[in-house]
Parts: C-alpha cells; structure tokens; sequence
C-alpha cells in the first residue's frame, strides 16, 4: 500500500521508463473506477494500443475477455493492499486474446481513501499456452498409460490362460504316443516306431517351448516397466557361467576368462542382463564342439562395453552361421533329427532383447571352425 497526502504520485522518472520499455514490462495507473490515468509504451503496445489512446478515458475492463469477472480480483487486490503474479486474460485492440502476469497494489490517501492502484504485467501468452499444452499432454500421457495397465493386467491373466491351453494339448499327445510305444493299443510295426517317437520328442520339445516363448513374453514385461539400473558386466558373466557349469560339463565345454578380461558398469539392471547372458551362453555351449572351450573377453570404448565369447570349435550339426542370430526355435532339420534335439530358445531372443535396453548383439565365423559373439550395452 502506498499512502498519498493528495492524488496520485508523480509519474516515473523517464530513466526507469526506458527500462521497463525495454525490458517489455508494462507499468501502469487507474483511478478508483478503473479509468487508466498512466500507462508507459511497453504496456500499451502489449494491447496493441499507444498510451495516449490508453488514457483518453479507456478503463483496465475494456480489455477484459467477455465474460471475465474482475470483481473477485479488485475485491482481493483492495483487502490485501497487493497481490503479486497473478495471471488473466486479456484482449488486444485487434481482438486477439493474450494473458498477462501482473503485480498490483493499492494507493491510498493518508486518511485511507482509495486513490487508485499501480503495477506492472508482462505477456506472458507463449509461457500460458505452453502450459496448457503441456498440462493437456500429461492429461494424455496419464490416460494412456492408464490404459496400457489395464492392458498389461489382461496380458497378464491371457498369459496365464495360453500357459494352460497351449500346453494341455501337446501333452495329451505325448500321453497317448507313450502309451502307442508301449503297445497299450496293439504292437506297432518296427518301420513305425521311429516316426512315432519322432512325433513323441516333437511333441515334448512343443510343449517346452511354449512354455519358454511365454517366459520370455513376462520377461520382455520387465525390460519395459523396469527403472534405470546397472549392473558390472564382468561380474555377470561370472554368475551365470558358474550357474551353468554342470550344463557346460555334460557337454564337455569349459569356461575360461581372457587375461584382459575387465569389468565396466553397464547400464542395464542385473534382472535384465543375467537372461540376457544365460541366454547367450547356452546357446554358445550348444554350439560348441565336445572338448572346446568358451573364452570371454571385454572391452569398452566410446560409451559402450563389449562381451565376446569365442567359441573355439563348433558342433558339427550346428545352424548354419547366416541364421544364427535369427533362430528363435530349433531349426525344421533339427526336429527330425534322431536324437539331441536343442532346447530352448535361440540367439533371436538375446538380440531383441539387447536392443530393447539400447545394446546389440552380433556374431562372425572365425578361422578353424570357431565362432565369437559379441554382446555390446551401453555404459
């Protein structure tokens, strides 16, 4: 509040004008009936007006919206004395609609009589806009993601329901193509039984690996709703190598270490890089010719580590190495194989994977049979 003993106080010095103007500030008076009595060029121009038409017996409401109630905020402004960046609507001289950020306060005579009020606004239309987009698109954003969990809960449970009716049938044949083996429906020529325990491990090997696609479905679940996380790459490979051991060792595969194998932070979480590397490493050890050995080697450089598992001799029936990375299933041959059909899920699972958390994984023939695939994930 600013005490008066007569009138309005003299207008600004022109130093402190030039500065507002500059600056896009407007400043202005109006009386106790809203009559502008001063307003300086920055806060005219902001209304597309020059302050002589201003103060030719215009009031602060002429460019109030249609519908805009100033009484609440008068009423306001008269009984705290001041009220500071409040933000209104306004209308140019054009007809165009803007918002200013305003400050005001009162001016009373000393005996308290309202002289009027005084304060300086700024457009600030860009900065209300954007806000509004903004707001609408978190309003958007929130609906959606509203709608993906609604989504995610019917995944859930449909995920739940395929585990059981994708399974039953093939286990209903497995049933009853054990039962033909043991000749519970009468004997079986000797030129059949190949075929039906093809069908038999088929079977089986379908059932094992619905049930594995649909893991690997929950899996890419927690990729996706996961926080950012890391994890030590080096530290990883140990874990999983050493859960694997006994697989490796059926397979007479051993395990063995580079000596510059090192051991960076990656930025993926632990719960999504040990599938990831399980992944990767029976598969490797699937491939793998008996008595080989599976080195590991990393490095990082330009904002990415790199695993290498060399694998030093292959198995003779292994996939052909242009489809490597693209086999999700056993490949048709494999199926009629006789025997040591390959479970699980392929390399394809480990590449998209990768991908998803930022990384890549690629893979080349090396000289004498060998293999190395390289995992690369972001530091």
């Amino acid at each position: 509040m600013v005490s008066l003993k007569d009138g309005f106080p003299p207008d600004p010095p022109d130093s402190l004008l030039d500065i507002l103007d500059r600056l896009g500030v407007g400043f202005y008076r109006s009386d106790g009936e809203s009559r502008i009595r001063f307003i300086n060029k920055a806060g005219a121009a902001i209304y597309g007006c020059t302050p002589e038409e201003m103060t030719a017996g215009l009031h602060t409401y002429d460019f109030d919206p249609r519908g805009f109630d100033r009484t609440a905020l008068r009423r306001q402004v008269e009984n705290e004395n001041f009220i500071g960046s409040f933000v209104s609507p306004g209308i140019k001289r054009d007809g165009t609609q803007i918002y200013t950020t305003s400050t005001v306060r009162c001016l009373h005579r000393e005996d308290g009589t309202l002289v009027g009020f005084e304060g300086v606004f700024r457009d600030t239309t860009d900065e209300v806009l954007r806000v509004r987009e903004q707001t609408a698109l978190i309003g958007e954003i929130q609906t959606v993601n509203a709608r993906l969990m609604r989504i995610s809960a019917l995944q859930d449970h449909l995920l739940s329901s395929l585990a059981h009716d994708l399974v039953t049938p093939p286990v209903v044949m497995q049933g009853f193509t054990e039962l033909l083996l043991k000749g519970r429906y009468g004997a079986i020529a000797p030129e059949q039984e190949k075929p039906i325990r093809t069908i038999h491990r088929n079977v089986h090997l379908l059932s094992a690996l619905v049930g594995e696609l649909l893991e690997f479905t929950r899996f890419l679940k927690i990729i996706h709703a996961s926080e950012a996380g890391s994890s030590l790459l080096g530290d990883a490979w140990r874990a999983v190598t050493h859960e694997l051991s006994e697989q490796s060792k059926a397979r007479q595969v051993a395990f063995a270490l580079s000596p510059d194998f090192c051991n960076p932070e990656v930025k993926v979480s632990s719960a999504i890089l040990h599938p990831i590397l399980e992944n990767i490493v029976l598969n490797a050890v699937d491939f793998s010719g008996q008595d080989s050995t599976i080195t590991a080697s990393i490095h990082a450089a330009q904002g990415r580590a790199t695993i290498e598992a060399t694998l030093e001799r292959l198995h003779p029936e292994h996939p052909p190495l242009d489809r490597i990375l693209d086999r999700f299933f056993p490949d048709p041959g494999e199926l009629c194989a006789p025997e040591g059909v390959r479970s699980g899920l392929g390399l394809a699972a480990a590449r998209y994977a990768a991908n998803l958390v930022g990384g890549d994984l690629d893979c080349s023939a090396l000289r004498g049979n060998g293999l190395a695939l390289r995992l690369h994930l972001p530091l």
